[in-house]
């Protein structure tokens, strides 16, 4: 195993996992912000990427995603360029109401969709995020390193919340 310049095990693994947790909540903050922008574009844009037989949307507050299910799917193949659709949304649509996913299927058009609205997948990543902001944050100096209790004018040594050692520095080797 790996030690640091105190011969401290502990050390080393907790600078790793600090740095995935500062990754991650970072990284989640993006993605979260990302999906915010999405879906206020969406209120007032409807964005379409057609391709071959498969069409994606993003259309008030939701991305749907819509295939071709029909037969002639794998006997005939039209040549299709992929191509990027904006228009602006109706008044009439523009209205954003709290919406579930949902999955259809349409055997007179032949085609099936599934919508997702983006309240969902932010709430998904939003969730994590928001816990490790608050398990990352910063404990001032002078105070407990384990639970942030004020240690100022405190001469035992010990924290007197947790009974942490104001000293420890290393916790495998009992110090």
């Amino acid at each position: 195993m790996e030690r640091d310049s105190t011969g401290c095990e502990y050390n080393v693994r907790m600078s790793q996992h600090t740095r995935i947790r500062r990754i991650a909540k970072w990284a989640g903050l993006v993605v979260c912000v990302l999906i915010v922008v999405a879906w206020a574009a969406s209120l007032r844009w409807y964005v379409t990427r057609f391709g071959t037989y498969v069409r994606a949307d993003l259309c008030v507050g939701s991305v749907r995603a819509a295939w071709r299910t029909d037969s002639r799917f794998s006997r005939f193949r039209r040549v299709r360029v992929a191509r990027w659709e904006v228009s602006v949304v109706s008044p009439s649509r523009s209205r954003y109401g709290f919406r579930w996913p949902t999955a259809e299927s349409q055997p007179s058009l032949e085609m099936s969709w599934v919508s997702l609205p983006l309240w969902l997948p932010l709430l998904v990543i939003a969730t994590p995020t928001a816990i490790l902001w608050r398990r990352d944050r910063r404990i001032p100096p002078g105070h407990c390193q384990k639970c942030g209790y004020d240690l100022t004018g405190n001469v035992s040594g010990r924290c007197p919340e947790c009974r942490t050692g104001v000293g420890a520095a290393c916790p495998d080797k009992g110090v």
